[in-house]
């Protein structure tokens, strides 16, 4: 299934694949499974960016929260994203501290980032301190 929603996402076609996504049980039943757990840590910040843009942004903030709150070194790999995701939708509520809160915590883990990530990183910066000027 988590195959099946990655080659709909390559296709364009968003909706199937997070209608794909919400039928997976992100669980580990034992120590040997079928679905391998990082492949379930990328499905699950897929979901919630696809949440944010075509379902809803309280399942998207639960899936980040999940990953933001895990103790799995998988889900660690996706922390940028997460405080991204999580800025982003903290500022689309109106909650300008916790954006600033996220968007501080992204900056702080990208003070040396690659190359290609500096856009990001930038924008982010933008971003927040906009946010900080709003706040005085």
């Amino acid at each position: 299934m988590i195959l099946e929603s990655e080659i709909l996402l390559k296709e364009g076609d968003r909706q199937e694949a997070l209608e794909v996504l919400r039928s997976v049980e992100f669980q580990v039943p034992h120590a040997i499974s079928v679905v391998p757990i990082a492949d379930q840590a990328r499905s699950r910040l897929v979901r919630s960016e696809l949440e944010m843009q075509i379902g809803g942004a309280a399942t998207a903030k639960a899936y980040l929260e999940g990953l933001y709150e895990s103790w799995s070194p998988w889900d660690g790999v996706y922390r940028s994203s997460v405080y991204r995701l999580m800025g982003q939708i903290a500022e689309d509520d109106g909650r300008v501290e916790d954006a600033i809160l996220n968007y501080n915590r992204l900056l702080d883990l990208w003070q040396n980032c690659d190359l290609e990530l500096l856009p990001i990183r930038d924008e982010i910066e933008v971003r927040r301190n906009a946010l900080v000027r709003v706040t005085g």
